[in-house]
Formats: structure tokens, C-alpha cells, sequence
């Protein structure tokens, strides 16, 4: 069985607020934009764009990378590359399917599966999945700079070295399988994962670079992942009969989501079986993959495994989070009342190098982060119903609720997601923005001076810059000095959009965006999106004057 949509076997406590299992403040929105149609508009190549004459000159080069076509075919499916280099379609005629990349047709198929097509994060590799007869197959292609783009993909993935050749080109389809799972590539797309059955009650195979891994009774594609640095590979397995029913809960604990089924689980490392247990949960890597951590249950205990050695056992344990270059860990713990059940205090576990230290607890731990450098960290608190940020190990501000906790890339600033009474805000260094209904997303600047935020106020999404309102806004990516923003600016009544520079339209109005799309600085002076207009799609690049 594939269990895609199972997610990772939770700890959770009983009571609300559980910060490290259900957080304080609501998770941020992801921002996007489905692939509309509307009445058809003027294309141009080159458009210069109005701007304030306190401004600098904006040029916006549009190339164009797909048109629907007007004989009665449908888009069943559409992505932008997270790089926002490329776009993918699948089209539908006449019981035909075949994706489309960049303007580039691939092969006829009975069947593509739908939501099935996506990019790797860089390098231009794409996958489907595909269906011929009675068999399921994962197809695999790799674009390269769309025809007529001049500039070609700047990034920091791909270099004359690496780079694809232009044009859009079709791997052979893999073997066929029953059910086959969703792609998934590492960070720099040149590796590939999948998992897959032979038959519809047998057992699940994994394929990583196109090697087959011993069969398993179950496996969970939530858990499937490739370490940030792309060399090592990790995925969930259940084993056939025996063991704890993960399902069933301990005393005063959650149900937890998993297999139905009795069955111990283990992680599968770089196609190496590590210990098996009654339940293990999340997988976390350090950010250079380095190190390794997940959740480990054996009957009423729990222990955090790092590096494959156990550490102490606790009646639950998560949280786990390294500092940047895997040096430092830390982690929550919460221990039973005499009785056996959830809902105690929790305390806070790290380890500095020098061995594990537990401290003191509290009624709740929210949310656990390292600075960059690795030197500092931060955490949220929970005294009764009152939250408290603690950095460096003294309070830093106190609030009704707490979300993220952000560093700045100095290590030197910290911000925070918080909120007092309905409303949120961002705080930076203790200073609290204008509150707001929701904050949706924040990030500081490139060289930390800045902070910004898309927030919900009165029902009307808005960007803001270190607090204050740029105007209407979706989604936003600094510029690499930070004296820029560019962002997505709605037009009065929403059908349309313009991307602006701090506020100021600085492109000809588009009408759509496909999923995936977003704003992305390859140089200090140019920043590109995918943005669509009546029936074509454009690889958009707005180009800015000296002055930056």
C-alpha cells in the first residue's frame, strides 16, 4: 500500500494549547494563483514600464512560453518551476493526453494523472505520471533555457558546467508498475525518488535513481525526502504483521494517523533498514545533511534517535531542530502524570556538543530556532495562558499567542509571529508592527535591515514594510541589497495585476498566474515571475534602473 496522504505518526498533547503539535497562531496561507482565462489581450515583447520619475527606469521583456490553443483543447494541469524558469501543461483532446513544457509537446499518453506534474526546485527536471493499458509508468524530461530567452536561467544551481541544453527534452518512461507515486527530486534535481506497487494488495517498492529497494508491506510517500544537500535519501516502511497498531492511542493522547493495520515501522537510510519500532515519526535532517533525528515509540515510551543512537526516553518527545551546521540540536519533552496521561509540563532538551542538557519546564513549548550562525537560539514559552519568547535564554516579549520565530541571515535579529487578543502582528527586536487579522507570510531582507509581511486586515490582503502598509500585495521577494521589494499588486477589483517595485506598478497588467509561480531576483537590477495574459503565458523579467 502507498499511503501518500498519510502524514507522519503524530505526538500530540491533549489539551489545548499543544505548541510543538498544534502551534499558538495559525499557520501561514501559501499564496497562489490558479490558471484563468480571460477576454484576450495585447502581448508585447518589450514593454517599458510607467514609473514615478523618483524611480528608477523599469523595462519588462516578456517571452513567451505557452498559448492555449484554440481547437478545442483542454488544460487539465498546470505548473510553474519553483526557479520560475518554466512552465508545464497537460492538454486534453480527444481522449488524448501529452504534456506540454515551455511551448514544447511531449509524447501522446492514454492518461496523464492529474496533479501528478512538477518541477524539481532547480535544474529544470520535470516529472508525471502516466497511464498505458493496465500499467502505470513515471515519466521524467528536463527543460532547458525556453526558446528566445536570451538571459537564460540564472541561478545558483545551474552554471555553464551544469546547465541544460536549450529546448525541452523526454526521458524514456520507467518500468510499469499497478500504481505508481508521485516524482519527488532532490533540492538540485539531479536525483529522483518514487514509490510503487506491482499489484493492487502487494507490496511497495521504492525506485531512488532508478534502483529498485526491497519490497515493504507499506510505505509512507509523506515521509519519502532527500536531505538538503541532495546525498542521502530517507523514507517510512511498515513491516507486515506483528507489532503495536500505531493507531491505538496511549492514555489521554490523540488517535494517532497512521496504518490500520498491526505492523512496526522503521526508516529505510539511504536503503539501509534502521531499528524497527511500534511507531516512528517525523524524519528531520540538519540543514547541511549532515545529521539525522525522528520519533521513536516503543510501547508508552518515546525516545528521539539521533544519528541512529537513542537518546533518552520521555512519554513524548518532538520539536527536534538543528542549528545550520548541524553542530547544536534541540528538542521538547513532556513527561506523564502518575496515572499515565498527557498534558504535563514540557522542558526543553539541547545538546551544545558537549552532551544533552534538560531545562527547566514550562506548561507548553512553542516553536524552536537557531540562528544562522548557529550561536543563538530562540524559543517560545508557555506560563499559564501567557506566551513568552526566550532568546539566548532571557525573555525577549510577552503575548496571548505565539506562531514562527524568525532569524535575520546576520544572526543578529529575531522576529516573531505573535498575537494579543483576535489580532497578529510581527515583532522584530521586541517592536511590534500595527497588528492585523492574520499575518500570512514574513521574511527579513537579504541583509537583514528589513522586514516584510503580507497580512490580512479587514478582509484586504496588504504588504507591508517594516510595518507599514506598501499597499495591496500577495506575495513579495526582496531584492539581494534589500532596498527593494517587488510584489504582485492586484488592480482595483482583482481580475488583474501588475508587479510592483516598493508599490509602484511596474509591468503591463497580467490576468493570471499559474500555480507555483512567484517573484525571483536573479540579480540585484532584474527580477522574473511566470504571469499570464488572455490565452498565453509569459516568462516575465523586469529589469531596473541604477538606481537600486
Amino acid at each position: 500500500m502507498i499511503a501518500g496522504l498519510m502524514p507522519p505518526t503524530p505526538i500530540r498533547r491533549a489539551r489545548p494549547p499543544a505548541p510543538l503539535f498544534t502551534m499558538a497562531v495559525a499557520a501561514a496561507v501559501p499564496v497562489s494563483f490558479l490558471f484563468c482565462h480571460a477576454a484576450p489581450a495585447r502581448a508585447q515583447a518589450v514593454v517599458p514600464a510607467t514609473a514615478p520619475a523618483t524611480s528608477p527606469a523599469v523595462t519588462v521583456v516578456e517571452t513567451k512560453l505557452y498559448s492555449i490553443p484554440s481547437d478545442g483543447t483542454k488544460l487539465t494541469d498546470t505548473v510553474a518551476s519553483p526557479d520560475n524558469l518554466h512552465v508545464a501543461v497537460v492538454e486534453s483532446k480527444d481522449g488524448s493526453h501529452k504534456v506540454v513544457v515551455d511551448g514544447t509537446a511531449g509524447p501522446a499518453h492514454e492518461w496523464v494523472v492529474r496533479q501528478s506534474l512538477g518541477f524539481a526546485a532547480a535544474g529544470g527536471r520535470f516529472a508525471y505520471q502516466v497511464q498505458q493499458g493496465a500499467t502505470m509508468h513515471a515519466a521524467t524530461g528536463t527543460a532547458g533555457p525556453p526558446q528566445g530567452d536570451k538571459a537564460g536561467p540564472a541561478t545558483a544551481a545551474t552554471n555553464a558546467a551544469t546547465a541544460p541544453a536549450p529546448g525541452v527534452r523526454w526521458d524514456p518512461l520507467g518500468p510499469g508498475f499497478y500504481v505508481v507515486g508521485r516524482m519527488m527530486f532532490s533540492p538540485d534535481g539531479r536525483r529522483f525518488a518514487y514509490a510503487a506497487q506491482r499489484a493492487k494488495d502487494g507490496p511497495t517498492v521504492v525506485e531512488v535513481d532508478g534502483a529498485e529497494h526491497p519490497p515493504a508491506a507499506e510505505v509512507f510517500t509523506a515521509d519519502m525526502q532527500f536531505s538538503p544537500d541532495g546525498k542521502r535519501f530517507v523514507y517510512r516502511v511498515r513491516e507486515a504483521g506483528g507489532g503495536t497498531p500505531p493507531a491505538a492511542s496511549q492514555p489521554g493522547q490523540a488517535p494517532a494517523t497512521g496504518p490500520t493495520s498491526a505492523g512496526r515501522q522503521r526508516y529505510v537510510l539511504d536503503g539501509v533498514p534502521q531499528p524497527a519500532y511500534d511507531a516512528v515519526g517525523r524524519f528531520t535532517f540538519s540543514p547541511d545533511g549532515s545529521r539525522f533525528g525522528y520519533v521513536a515509540r516503543s510501547g508508552t515510551q518515546t525516545t528521539m534517535v539521533i544519528d541512529g543512537k537513542e537518546t533518552a526516553r520521555h512519554a513524548a518527545v518532538a520539536g527536534l531542530t538543528f542549528s545550520a551546521d548541524g553542530k547544536r540540536y534541540a528538542y521538547a519533552v513532556e513527561q506523564a502524570d502518575a496515572a499515565g496521561k498527557l498534558g504535563g509540563k514540557q522542558a526543553l532538551v539541547a545538546n551544545d556538543g558537549a552532551g544533552e542538557k534538560q531545562y527547566q519546564s514550562f506548561d507548553g513549548l512553542g516553536a524552536i530556532a537557531f540562528s544562522p550562525d548557529g550561536r543563538r537560539v530562540a524559543i517560545t514559552t508557555q506560563a499559564g495562558k501567557a506566551w513568552t519568547v526566550v532568546l539566548d535564554g532571557k525573555p525577549a516579549g510577552a503575548y496571548d499567542g505565539t506562531g514562527g520565530l524568525m532569524f535575520s541571515p546576520d544572526s543578529k535579529r529575531l522576529a516573531v509571529v505573535a498575537g494579543r487578543g483576535r489580532q497578529q502582528f510581527v515583532a522584530v527586536d521586541g517592536k511590534e508592527d500595527p497588528p492585523a487579522d492574520l499575518i500570512v507570510s514574513a521574511a527579513f531582507s537579504p541583509d537583514s535591515a528589513r522586514v516584510a509581511a503580507v497580512v490580512v486586515a479587514n478582509g484586504q490582503r496588504w504588504l507591508t514594510a517594516d510595518g507599514v502598509r506598501i499597499g495591496p500585495g500577495t506575495t513579495f521577494a526582496f531584492a539581494p541589497t534589500g532596498r527593494r521589494v517587488a510584489h504582485a499588486l492586484p488592480a482595483p477589483g482583482g481580475r488583474t495585476y501588475t508587479i510592483a517595485l516598493d508599490g509602484q506598478p511596474a509591468s503591463p497588467e497580467y490576468d493570471a498566474s499559474p500555480p507555483g509561480a512567484r517573484l525571483v531576483w536573479e540579480s540585484p537590477t532584474t527580477v522574473r515571475t511566470i504571469a499570464g495574459r488572455g490565452k498565453d503565458l509569459f516568462l516575465v523579467r523586469l529589469k531596473v534602473g541604477s538606481r537600486q
